[in-house]
């Protein structure tokens, strides 16, 4: 299902929000994942949304989510921008593919980048035949991590076929559900489907874009409980021919690999999850700055070692008179989907 929403084309500075990054922390233990959903929204409001399992909504036990989001409201002289979104199913593999499409806006006769503006994970959706009957999908798995990556934006031409012209990017989600300590919910994994969803924008303007990915990672030694597992900082710059430019998130993979203490391979419950950049452009030509992460398994019951990784992927229009006003929301809110007023 396609979403397309139109949202401005001046000559002038037009002002548009990105995403610049996102994190979560359950505030007791580490639980399965559910629902995962983050994004902005062009009217000032950003969707968000935690579950994981029966110990967080109250069914057997109950926690808090933490969020912080990172995004910018930005202006890029001339440029003009449209929004497009998909919805799909991937599954029993860890990914799947889907292309997000526009209509293409006036102006869009130069340049085009695409930045990941949302995107959620949501395990409570129909199931195969073969899917156990006696577990229930919604209740989520112990993972590996999980991430959304965007190929390169293509531009289709006005033609006497196509008078608008069209705008589309391939997204690709990746679910990497592992077993742990639960006979039905191992038993459902390798038959589980999972919704996704990606939201986009395109940006249609006429100057220069560099791109990035920034990757680091930490082995954390099991020390239980609670092993102390800090956020993983690398710094990175990103330089392009303008002297003035707006930076935003393209795509991220997040990964954890965990060793149980008998050395097998597992997947376990998750504490913490999360990519955000920190920096600013320098007016001559180069954002700078930093990319915090995380993927934790700290709590009161944990079953090994873990291997933690992490990639995140970034974009620079460059453009004469570009602004960004970076800004990050942060708090905490009921267990389920939530809707945020940005400020």
């Amino acid at each position: 299902m396609l979403l397309i929403t139109l949202l401005a084309c001046q000559e002038d500075s037009a002002p548009a929000l990105v995403l610049t990054g996102w994190e979560y922390e359950w505030e007791v233990l580490s639980h399965r994942v559910s629902l995962l959903r983050v994004g902005v929204n062009q009217d000032g409001t950003a969707d968000m949304g935690l579950i994981g399992g029966s110990y967080t909504t109250g069914e057997d036990g109950s926690d808090t989510p933490h969020y912080r989001l990172g995004y910018a409201q930005v202006a890029v002289p001339g440029a003009a921008y449209v929004e497009g979104s998909a919805e799909w199913t991937i599954g029993p593999g860890a990914s799947g593919s889907s292309t997000v499409s526009a209509v293409a806006p006036d102006g869009c006769d130069h340049d085009v980048a695409v930045f990941l503006n949302g995107f959620s994970i949501d395990t409570d959706v129909p199931q195969s035949a073969d899917f156990p009957a006696d577990y229930d999908p919604s209740l989520g798995y112990t993972s590996n991590g999980f991430g959304f990556q965007l190929g390169e934006p293509v531009l289709t031409r006005r033609d006497q076929h196509d008078p608008n012209g069209t705008l589309s990017v391939q997204v690709t989600a990746t679910v990497r559900w592992a077993p742990q300590d639960r006979d039905d919910m191992n038993a459902a994994i390798p038959y589980a489907q999972t919704g996704v969803s990606a939201r986009v924008l395109f940006v249609c303007f006429k100057g220069d874009l560099a791109t990035t990915s920034v990757s680091g990672g930490e082995d954390y030694a099991w020390d239980p409980p609670y092993t102390e597992q800090a956020p993983v900082t690398q710094d990175f710059s990103i330089a392009g021919d303008k002297p003035d430019g707006v930076l935003a998130l393209t795509g991220f993979d997040l990964q954890a690999d965990f060793t149980n203490v008998d050395g097998s391979a597992a997947g376990d419950y998750l504490r913490s999850f999360g990519v955000e950049a920190e920096g600013a452009d320098d007016g001559e030509g180069t954002w700078s700055g930093a990319v915090t992460a995380q993927v934790t398994n700290s709590s009161a019951i944990e079953y090994g070692d873990e291997d933690s990784s992490f990639t995140a992927d970034y974009a620079r229009i460059g453009v004469k008179g570009a602004t960004t006003d970076a800004r990050v929301a942060e708090g905490t809110h009921d267990v389920g989907e939530a809707t945020l007023t940005l400020e």
